[in-house]
Parts: C-alpha cells; structure tokens; sequence
C-alpha cells in the first residue's frame, strides 16, 4: 500500500514549484526592461559617482553615505566589473526581486496558517502562492525592479523578509519548548543589556567627538585615530564591567545553541539592512509587531516582556544611528534635510500614502516621477482626511488585534515600513513608486485575509487562489505596457509630462534628454516651460546658457548663465555649474580677472568642485602665469578625482610646475 506524503514533503514540494512559478512570472513581467538604460537617479549615483571609479575607494563610498554603503558597494563592484552595460544591472535586479518573490510566499504560508481557514496541504499552499504571485507581476513594483537605483528598495526588503523568516523559527522553537523559553529569556536579557550598553557607549562616544570637533572648527580626519580609541576605550571599560555580571548561572534547560545563533542572525541581518537603505531602521519595530501579533496573538503584555532581552540590542541600534546622522550631517535627513519644513511635510505624505495604496488597487497613471503638491496645514480637506483615514485604519486594526492578529499585521505593517520615507524626514521628491516596494509585501497578502472573511470563500478550498491567479494576468500585463516605457527615457518622462504637466521637473528631464541627442530647439523650449512653472529653477537657466553656447551664441550664453547663478542666490544657495560656466565664458574672452572671480565663487560654494579647480589651475597656468597657484588647484582637483580621465593631463603639467 503506498503512503501518502507527509506534510513537510507537501511543504517542499509546493517550495520548488514556487521557485520555478515566480521566476517564470517574474521573467515573464520585469523581463523586458533588462536592456532599461541608466535613468534619473542612476546616472547621478553610478555614472558621474567618483566614489564608484574604481574598486579601491570604499572609503569614499562611506564618506558619499554612510547610511547606503552595502548597496554602493554592489553596484559599484557591477560598474567596475560589467562597465556601462545595464543588462548585468538588471539581471541582479531581476533575481532579488524573484528572491523576494519566493520569500513573500514563506512568509504569506506561515500568516495564512495562523489566520485560517487551512492549517496545511495543498489549499494553505495555493493561496500563499497566488499572493507571491501579486507580488511578483504587480506594476507599482516596476520601478523598484526597472530602475537600477530601486535596488536600495528591493534589496532592503530582502533583509526585512528574511528577518521575519528567522524569527518566526525562533518563536515557533521557543513555543514548543518551555524550559527553553525560560532559560533564552535570561541569557537574552544579559546579552541585550550587555550589547545595547556597548552601542551606547560606542554611538555617544562618537557623537560627542563629532560635535567636539564641528565646535572647534576642525577637519574630522585629523583626529580620527585619537577618537577612536577614545571611544574604543570606553567601549571596552564597559564591557568589562558587565563582563562579571553577564557570567552569573543560567537556569538549568536544554541547550539554547540553535535558539542563540537565529539570534545572532537578525543581530547580522539588520546591520546589513541598515548599510543597505534606512528604511530598515524600522526592523525591530516590525519584527516585535510580528511577534506581537503571530506570536502572542495580540496579546501585549507578553510581548512586551521580549523587549529588554531579545530587542534591545536592535532598538538601540536605530536610535544610536539616528544620533550619529544628526551628529555627522548636522540633520536627521541628511545634508539636503532643509527642503520643507517637518510637519508640512506629515500633513502631504498622509495623503500620499492614501495614494499609494490607491496605485497597488488600481496602477493606472504610473511615473518615474510624482508631483504631488505639499500640504501646508493639516486643515485643508485632503491632508484632514487623510489624517482622520490612518487613524482610523490603526484603531480598527487595534480592535481587531485578539480575533483576527494576521490582519492586525498587515494593517499595520506596511504603515511602519513607510515611516522613515513617508513621516516628518522631507525628502527630495515627495512620492516616488519604489518606496511602495517593501509595504507591498505586505498588501498582496490582506487581500487573502480579507477574502477569507467571506464565509462562501472561506469554505472554498480553490476559491481564492484562482481569483488571485485570475486578478494577476492583467496586472501582469499592464506590467509588460509600463517596463516597455523603461525602454526609452524620452518616452518614460514624456508620459510623466502627460500625467503631470505642471511638474517643472519632468520638463526639465526633458530638456536634457534632447539636448543630449542635440536636439537643441526642443531642448530650450522644454527649458523654458520649466522656469515658466517654477521661476527659481536654476539649473534649468543654466541648460539654456548651454544650449546657447552650442548654437554659438556665447553673448545669449553668458547672460543666462548669470540668470542662473542669480536665481540661485535669490534661492539662498549657489550654483558652481554656473559660476563655472560664467568662468569658461570669460576665459574665453580673456576677461581672466572677473573669471578668477567666477571660479571663486564656485569653489566658495563647493571647496572640492572639480571643475572650478581645474578650470582656476587652468586660468593661472596659461594666462596670469603664476606657477604656484596652477600647481595647488592642479594638485587639489587629482586629489579631489582621482580617477577622472582627464588627470593624465593635469598630472603631466604638475610634474612640469614643480
């Protein structure tokens, strides 16, 4: 007589089939954006990066953001390994995204498990596929995967998935054994102490050292190896003193080896989340909503008990880089924090996160680029709504917490993961599609949880895995339609034209798209409309200036480079491009006083502006003769790039001055 197969043989089978459905929708939806060019963001982060010309600059890497360091190094191994060629980009991104896909349908089984109606076999396994499956092909996620600086997204969201895996293997260990639990508790509560004591000592060591030294006025790599062993030290007097402390007997259990290395895991895992992107700062927070929900069923009390073992290492971790950001660039949000004020900032990202979850019900206006406008005041009807909706999404997901606790967490989950993009920290753009990436992990699972509230769903065992299956073909298909556009970059940013055309931005885009295909009349006239929405667009001023000099107009040149360098002091900020400009200009006129000026207000602005440097040794070497000053900005520009493909000149003519 044959034996049926077990439950973990149903469970390894349905994983394989998994990897080869996911990949082949995946394949099948993202697929046609593998030969995408760089866009936006790329060319800024990997083709123009100093940081990335070379494999020996991790240095500069950290020093270009700390806070992204693991992701700069994958894409800056790619360029120096593949070059320029985007297809090895999108491949990379193509299998995290598949890799997410297949860890969306772990972690859908064990929320649908818990939630009901199946506790196994095949109907558990269907239905936590067909919700990868949403995941996999659905089109808000196009940017996330398309677009090679989306990675930061997607890879993140890696690290977040797994962490949830790991844990929930941990709970389910401890569960099932109660004199485990016992004894990890204590050990826990020892070495979290012990841990979130050292990262104390350690980040308030740096942060005092760093503020020390903006106070004096002093560079900070002058004294990096003195802080630092200042810091070590008392890093290490700490850990002595709880050294003794931490040696006390445990009670007497089984051995907590397995339990200690999951442990361990989370600990590695969400240091390499926070090197990735800083939307993993919220790690700790959705991973004891996680076990406040899956694992105590929404009861609080127990939940609560975890925190000063198993967590606080990881909270104080968060809080430590939040004071070593606001310590190293002087803001929480970073050196550009200063572009609209924090609460103006709450009020429209409560409406635009309503517009996110609006995108994943219904992805029709799609772009690389969202103007949405800011709220200044939470009384105007969208940002008041909007506030009384969110309010109203956490307090039913609270009530709901004790009979339903999977819901709670997909309620509230994908809320958390937005914090950091979507909260008081401004950030350039207000809305951008990749930020969705992470909560939609979360979103393809509801609408399992919601449907299985429908008692004529619930009882069908096919039921919904087929409408999911069935709802994926279009979103599937519309996915294909929007990766198309990734294709061309004139066509991804004329359809953000036609979305929003009051976006000065996109104009701008396009402007530049065309006067690189030398394009120059459309170019100017793109321009144009730019300043004509938003009259303080500097840079745009300064592409006109350009476009002019490429007619050989250097008279309608000039004068619009100093537009832009004008516009720009009126913005309270400067613009070494056109300082620059104006400088090359006058050069050329042999007007080399005002343009000495010219590249003095650009290095003003920006004492490590390449191009001023080159441009001001230039300017003292072949026409105010003065061979000491050519060398020193000759010297600082092959300082300052060292990799830059015109150096071999500048290294030849230092050679020469000295």
């Amino acid at each position: 007589m044959k034996r049926a197969p077990g439950p973990g043989a149903v469970g390894r089978r349905w994983s394989v089939a998994a990897v080869l459905v996911l990949a082949a929708a995946v394949a099948a939806a993202h697929g046609v954006g593998i030969t995408a060019p760089f866009h936006y963001d790329d060319k800024l982060e990997i083709l123009i990066n100093p940081a990335m010309q070379g494999l020996g600059h991790w240095r500069g890497l950290f020093d270009y953001n700390p806070f992204r360091f693991l992701l700069l190094c994958t894409l800056t191994l790619q360029y120096n390994t593949t070059g320029i060629d985007t297809v090895p980009f999108h491949l990379v991104n193509l299998f995290i995204h598949g890799l997410n896909a297949w860890l969306v349908f772990g972690i859908a089984r064990r929320i649908i498990a818990r939630a009901g109606p199946w506790k196994g076999g095949a109907p558990l396994e269907a239905t936590a596929l067909s919700a990868a499956l949403l995941f996999a092909v659905h089109p808000l996620l196009v940017e996330g995967v398309t677009y090679i600086s989306g990675r930061s997204s997607s890879l993140a969201t890696t690290v977040y998935l797994a962490s949830f895996l790991v844990l929930d293997g941990l709970l389910r260990e401890l569960e099932a054994r109660p004199g485990l639990r016992r004894r990890w508790q204590a050990l826990s509560d020892r070495v979290g102490l012990a841990l979130a004591s050292l990262v104390a000592v350690f980040v308030l060591g740096s942060v005092v050292f760093l503020w020390v030294l903006r106070g004096l006025g002093k560079d900070i790599g002058t004294a990096q190896a003195v802080g630092g062993g200042v810091v070590l030290l008392g890093v290490l007097a700490v850990g002595a003193a709880l050294y003794r402390w931490g040696r006390r007997p445990l009670p007497e259990g089984p051995t907590i080896r397995w339990v200690a290395l999951r442990w361990v895991v989370l600990l590695a895992l969400f240091g390499v989340g926070v090197m990735t992107k800083e939307i993993a700062a919220t790690l700790p927070a959705g991973l004891w909503l996680w076990e406040l929900c899956l694992g105590h069923r929404g009861r609080v009390r127990p939940a609560l008990a975890s925190l000063r073992g198993l967590y606080l290492p990881l909270i104080a971790g968060p809080v430590g880089m939040l004071l070593f950001r606001l310590a190293y660039f002087g803001s929480v949000a970073g050196p550009d924090a200063i572009i609209r004020p924090p609460l103006d900032n709450l009020w429209t990202q409560a409406v635009v996160v309503w517009r996110y979850v609006g995108l994943w019900l219904w992805p029709a206006d799609l772009t690389i680029f969202h103007h949405h406008p800011v709220s200044e005041s939470p009384l105007g009807w969208p940002a008041w709504l909007a506030l009384v909706g969110w309010l109203a999404l956490v307090a039913v997901a609270l009530l709901i917490r004790h009979r339903h606790p999977a819901l709670t967490l997909v309620l509230l989950w994908p809320l958390l993961a937005l914090l950091p993009s979507s909260s008081l920290i401004p950030l350039k753009e207000t809305m951008a599609d990749h930020r969705a990436y992470l909560p939609a992990t979360m979103w393809c699972i509801a609408p399992v949880l919601l449907a299985g509230l429908v008692t004529p769903l619930r009882r069908s065992r096919i039921a919904i895995p087929l409408l999911l299956a069935v709802v994926a073909i279009p979103l599937g298909v519309r996915t294909v339609q929007y990766t198309r556009l990734w294709q061309s970059e004139q066509a991804l940013w004329e359809r953000a034209a036609q979305i929003q055309p009051e976006a000065a931005e996109v104009w701008y885009m396009l402007g530049d798209i065309h006067r690189s295909r030398l394009l120059l009349r459309d170019a100017e006239q793109h321009y144009q409309r730019c300043l004509e929405l938003d009259p303080g667009y500097h840079a745009a001023a300064n592409n006109i200036g350009l476009v002019y000099a490429e007619q050989g107009r250097p008279d309608k040149a000039l004068e619009w480079f100093r537009e832009a360098r004008d516009l720009a002091l009126e913005g309270g900020t400067c613009s070494t491009a056109a300082c620059n400009n104006i400088g090359n200009a006058l050069t050329r006129r042999s007007a080399f006083l005002d343009a000495r000026a010219a590249y003095t207000d650009a290095l003003v602005c920006n004492p490590d502006d390449y191009v001023a440097h080159v441009g001001m040794g230039t300017l003292y070497d072949q026409h105010l003769h003065n061979r000491d000053r050519a060398f020193h900005h000759y010297r600082r520009a092959v300082q300052i790039r060292p990799d830059h493909p015109g150096n071999a000149e500048l290294v030849r003519r230092i050679e020469e001055l000295q």
